[in-house]
């Protein structure tokens, strides 16, 4: 018994290290910064594990957005927009059933903004714990 005492006070050391306890607080944390007006950042890691996959919006006037994209709230129907890394919510006015043409005017939706094509709902669901529930 005396050989494992060691052993077992050194795992105990390094398991409640500074540095151990920073890494897991930090792989833990899906949300890395929250505006009002920008949106939110999520980490890279967190992103991977939500699975989420976004596109690129080009250059040209209008781009088709798959309803799959879309994400259900209250009783609105919104997409992810990304821009600078800050993902936002953006309120669709009209909306089919199979997807949308999207106008890319400079407004909402810029050339090289991306959109969320698959993990939107987990977003969604990311969004309302940093910031507090449904909004």
């Amino acid at each position: 018994m005396k050989s494992q005492m060691p052993l077992t006070l050194m795992t105990l050391v390094l398991a409640f290290s500074p540095v151990s306890i920073k890494a897991e607080e930090n792989l833990k944390k899906a949300v890395s910064e929250t505006s009002p007006t920008l949106g939110f950042r999520i980490s890279e890691v967190a992103l991977k594990n939500l699975g989420v996959a976004m596109f690129k919006i080009p250059s040209p006037s209008s781009v088709y957005i798959p309803a799959s994209s879309f994400v259900y709230f209250q009783d609105n129907v919104g997409i992810y927009r990304v821009r600078d890394g800050w993902f936002k919510l953006i309120v669709l006015k009209s909306v089919n059933p199979k997807g949308i043409t999207l106008r890319v005017d400079g407004g909402d939706f810029r050339p090289n903004d991306l959109i969320v094509l698959k993990g939107a709902a987990l977003l969604r669901v990311t969004e309302m714990d940093a910031f507090g529930g449904e909004g």
